[in-house]
């Protein structure tokens, strides 16, 4: 199914899906297709007006990380990323829901954690 003309790669996307055959194929191919219009047309309006320029923006105000990182991060935003997809409008779906800063795994404080260790038994 044609989902528009790509923000980034200016070229046509498509979505698509293979039903597998079988006596349930039609039944599913429409429940298919009409899944996929759906999320075509929530694509083309989407539920927020943010663009990525302005997401990375807020999460820089936000962010706790060192100075130096943050301004790291800010270089990337201004000569990368805002270029390149910053006036890209972002659905209300793609945008994480667990809080306002993303969760880091394995780093405290931009600095990695020790890993686990195993818990050793009596004579290990």
């Amino acid at each position: 199914m044609y989902a528009g003309i790509d923000p980034v790669s200016k070229r046509r996307h498509y979505l698509t899906e293979v039903v597998p055959a079988g006596p349930r194929a039609e039944r599913q191919a429409r429940t298919v297709r009409d899944r996929l219009v759906r999320e075509v047309e929530e694509r083309g309006s989407p539920r927020t007006a943010a663009t990525v320029n302005q997401l990375l923006d807020r999460y820089l105000d936000k962010f706790d990380g060192t100075p130096r990182t943050l301004e790291l991060y800010g270089s990337y935003v201004r000569k990368h990323i805002g270029p390149l997809i910053g006036e890209v409008k972002v659905a209300a779906d793609s945008l994480a829901t667990s809080g306002d800063q993303p969760q880091r795994r394995g780093m405290d404080r931009g600095r990695p954690q020790d890993p686990p260790t195993a818990a050793r038994g009596v004579g290990s």
